[in-house]
C-alpha cells in the first residue's frame, strides 16, 4: 500500500469512527420522536 493510500484509508476511517455515534444518536432520536407521536395520538390510553 502505498503513503497516499495509508492516508486515504485513516482519514476514511477516523471519519468514519466519528460520524457513526452522530448517525445512530439521529436514528435513536427520530426512533424515540416517533415513539412519543404514537403515545400521544392515545393508542395506549385506549386499552
Amino acid at each position: 500500500m502505498s503513503l497516499k493510500e495509508k492516508v486515504i484509508f485513516g482519514l476514511v476511517l477516523i471519519l468514519s469512527i466519528t460520524a457513526s455515534p452522530l448517525w445512530a444518536g439521529e436514528k435513536v432520536e427520530e426512533h424515540l420522536n416517533s415513539g412519543n407521536n404514537y403515545f400521544n395520538q392515545g393508542k395506549y390510553d385506549q386499552a
